[in-house]
């Protein structure tokens, strides 16, 4: 009987006429199996049986996220008087450190065996700390080491909340970091060939004079408090780069990307940027979060062909007067998107201003997304005179988040709107207040070519969320539709 006990898994399946096929399976595949789990289950594994004992040396990629109860009972003045420089994050490090030998362990660098992603991630309480320093730069420089194919680096050092105007509450503050919480990148990193994308943030960025990533297609800074030399240094290193997004870069005044065919950029909440010119030839997917851009902010140079476009406003949509042409010329420059992404926190506070009015004509737009709080009945009316100028519109989702004070007449019906080719509709957040109640007997009423309708309700009670559910059901004007509720 203790025999029995100590036989491994497969023996024991074996014993009992099964086959082990996972186990037979080359050590490549389970190691790309593996690396979909998280990076301690994947260790774990080890202990199923002789043949998984060294498997975690196929495992090519590994994800830390600090977890924010790991150092909340901690004492920082012991982290202070302590004679050992250990911050608060030490008992973090030390796990990654302890997974990033334990694979070197397993199986070091043999062929099979390279690192293609690594991703730190640090809490938003702390974050990084400056005796963090040496034991974090050894890491990076340990992950270049064990990669000799592609490479992807995540690496934040801090995930709180990047832009004050963009928060959900009014008193939030945004943090005032000393020096020592931005760490320094190795320049190691910035002569990686086999570096494919990067992301960093909150972090200095000190490149290097000289820098070669001639694999680099993605690059994602957040939060880089640096002046524009080093971060158009580092574009300008990246010769085959074709995704950029810049975020919440606040000393960023000016940036040039002409000499590359971005197909992905992406600006966001970099307050103080005044100009971005960009071979726009092979450009696809535009996204921009901030206030109301001046005309002169973004310059497109080549022919242009957006077929994707993102317009979120930190704060709300413009409210004055001299600020409707201006968007609406803005708006007009993109007309022949085929997805379009509005986002504001009240998206029809404009209506009454006549911000709508002149609204430019998306005869191409197929795909069209709407986010925003919802502070009275007006986003119903916002809504109306956007579908009248989106004539061939096949989809249509809205992310509707509920305001302060949700109700409000509405002054302005739109009871003969048609939307002929309406194919799909979304709902998010639908909770039945009178707003969205008013918004969705409307679209779906005059949706005749509906085919299928997605509404995800708010978490409450499950008699109101059946109610609403029939209520809809009775509204739709085509009934064979397939029709989700969840």
């Amino acid at each position: 009987m203790a025999a029995s006990r100590t036989r491994s898994f497969p023996s024991r399946l074996a014993a009992g006429g099964g086959e082990d096929r996972l186990s037979n399976l080359p050590d490549g595949v389970l190691g790309h199996i593996l690396s979909f789990l998280p990076t301690k289950e994947a260790g774990r594994t080890a202990v199923l049986a002789r043949r998984w004992r060294y498997m975690f040396a196929n495992v090519h990629t590994m994800s830390f996220e600090q977890d924010r109860v790991m150092h909340l009972s901690d004492d920082y003045t012991f982290y202070v008087d302590a004679q050992e420089r250990r911050s608060l994050n030490g008992n973090f490090l030390d796990d990654v450190c302890a997974a990033v030998l334990a694979r070197r362990r397993c199986g070091g660098l043999a062929p099979n065996t390279s690192l293609r992603a690594f991703r730190l991630f640090f809490d938003d309480d702390e974050g990084y700390h400056g005796w963090d320093g040496p034991m974090v730069e050894s890491l990076i420089n340990h992950v270049l080491q064990q990669s000799n194919q592609e490479l992807h680096l995540d690496l934040r050092f801090w995930t709180g909340q990047h832009c004050a105007s963009g928060g959900d509450s009014d008193d939030y503050e945004y943090p005032c970091r000393e020096p020592r919480w931005f760490p320094h990148l190795p320049a190691r990193l910035f002569r990686c060939p086999y570096l494919r994308s990067l992301r960093v943030g909150h972090c200095r960025l000190t490149p290097p004079e000289t820098i070669v990533l001639p694999s680099l297609e993605t690059l994602h800074l957040t939060d880089i408090n640096e002046p524009c030399a080093p971060i158009q240094r580092l574009i300008s290193g990246c010769p085959r780069l074709a995704d950029l997004t810049l975020e919440a870069c606040s000393k960023l005044k000016r940036v040039s990307v002409l000499d590359k065919r971005l197909r992905r950029l992406a600006l966001r909440c970099c307050h103080n940027v005044v100009g971005v010119a960009v071979d726009a030839s092979e450009l696809t997917t535009l996204c921009y979060r901030g206030a109301l851009p001046a005309e002169s902010l973004l310059t497109l140079r080549g022919s242009p062909r957006i077929a994707s476009y993102t317009m979120d406003f930190c704060d709300t949509i413009p409210s004055k007067k001299g600020e409707f042409a201006a968007f609406r010329k803005l708006l007009g420059n993109f007309a022949d998107v085929k997805h379009l992404h509005l986002q504001s926190s009240r998206l029809g506070c404009g209506i009454e201003s006549g911000l709508f009015v002149g609204f430019p004509a998306f005869s191409n737009l197929r795909h069209l997304e709407l986010s925003g709080c919802l502070e009275d009945c007006s986003i119903v009316v916002a809504v109306a005179m956007i579908l009248e100028k989106t004539p061939n519109l096949e989809v249509l989702s809205l992310f509707l988040t509920p305001g302060s004070q949700e109700g409000g007449r509405i002054r302005r019906a739109q009871p003969g709107m048609s939307l002929p080719c309406l194919r799909q509709i979304n709902l998010v957040h639908y909770r039945g207040g009178e707003a969205q109640r008013t918004l969705a007997r409307l679209l779906l009423r005059n949706a005749l070519a509906l085919q299928e309708l997605c509404v995800v309700f708010r978490k409450g009670p499950f008699a109101l969320q059946s109610s609403l559910m029939n209520e809809m059901k009775g509204w739709v004007a085509n009934k064979s539709a397939k029709m989700m509720f969840l």
